[in-house]
């Protein structure tokens, strides 16, 4: 297990006033199954549907798996890889088996994850599950075919998450448990490029192969978003997943999540760069504070670029003249910048307002 970066790198990344918390990698999909393949905690990950099977995760065996597993490979641009998390069934809760996974990874170097999603739909799991998640750096994605929570019966799960007002948790309707839209939508999302030229995209309007449509109401589609929930379902012809939104709700979308995470993410690594390359040391001087500065601009060139933030405002970095930095500070060997930018963020709705005339 690897030293923390944050011994090295603090960044503190605020949205309304609330701070975030530090995240890792951004297209690493786990799903977590009961399953008694193997007795590792972690397994994969795995790239294709034939390694999966060459594992043992059939369809004949783990079927759950297998069907998950090609419900994520299927959709185009999707993840390239997933990771199976194993659910022992002598497991206290999933809370246990969270943990029990995490920490295995942690002491055999197993593949760290971003995204994540659960074999169940029960409202008790999805909901000890987005505690768990909640405390950590990923992002959960649950899905439940809970008539409560079509119909907006007070109590549902999907008003539960967005009364505690989770950041980190998707919940989608989907009417077949079987199915796994959570899955292939995971696959979706955590196939936008982040780091790419105009990778960053929304969590809507996302066309899912092999997941059926559901179909709702629209008071249905309503009490569903009204509570930060999600859909799939068929509008004007089409098939798409809408609104894209963690359980907060609007204005907390998925991907403003995810862009906090790479903001943290991609500042601690570009200066845990700085200071490993710097031979024989960034000197505490205006000129070491420079190249401070530049190791967090070219953090926000590249997200101005992948479409993090907006190209039309301004990015500031407020870093001090090392004349005025205090003694405590210097002898400390710690600097401290400020900084700021604005999400681009997305359109996903219109008025039009028409005129016709004769």
């Amino acid at each position: 297990m690897s030293p923390p970066i944050t011994a090295f790198v603090e960044v503190n990344v605020n949205l309304n006033g609330a701070a975030q918390a530090t995240a890792f990698g951004f297209g690493a999909l786990m799903g977590a199954f009961t399953h008694t393949v193997t007795t590792d905690r972690a397994n994969g990950p795995y790239f294709s549907i034939a390694e999966l099977n060459d594992a043992g995760f059939t369809a004949g065996v783990t079927p759950a798996i297998n069907l998950w597993a090609s419900r994520v490979f299927a959709q185009p641009n999707g993840v390239g890889k997933v990771t199976i998390g194993r659910i022992d069934a002598l497991d206290a809760n999933y809370t246990a088996s969270m943990d029990a996974i995490e920490q295995w990874i942690a002491l055999n170097n197993g593949p760290a994850f971003y995204l994540l999603t659960i074999e169940s739909r029960a409202k008790a799991d999805i909901l000890e599950v987005d505690v768990w998640a909640s405390a950590r750096d990923v992002v959960f994605l649950a899905q439940s075919s809970d008539a409560d929570f079509l119909d907006g019966s007070p109590g549902n799960v999907g008003e539960t998450l967005n009364l505690l007002e989770t950041v980190r948790t998707a919940l989608a309707y989907h009417a077949d448990d079987d199915e796994p839209l959570d899955g292939a939508w995971a696959s979706t999302g955590g196939g936008l490029n982040l780091d790419g030229p105009g990778g960053v995209g929304v969590w809507a309007f996302h066309q899912l192969v092999g997941i059926t449509p559901d179909n709702v109401t629209g008071a249905q589609a309503t009490a569903i978003w009204g509570v930060g929930g999600n859909l799939y379902a068929t509008t004007s012809g089409l098939a798409f997943t809408s609104k894209g939104t963690t359980s907060a709700g609007a204005p907390r979308f998925i991907d403003v999540t995810t862009t906090i995470d790479w903001t943290i993410k991609r500042a601690q690594e570009a200066v845990v760069a700085m200071f490993v390359n710097a031979k024989p040391k960034v000197p505490y001087s205006n000129a070491g504070v420079t190249r401070a500065v530049g190791a967090i601009q070219g953090v926000f060139d590249t997200g101005i670029t992948a479409g993090h933030f907006s190209a039309d405002l301004p990015v500031i970095i407020d870093a001090p003249d090392v004349a005025s930095v205090s003694p405590a500070l210097k002898a400390a060997r710690r600097l401290e910048i400020q900084a700021s930018a604005t999400i681009d963020g997305a359109i996903q709705e219109l008025t039009l307002v028409i005129g016709l005339n004769f």
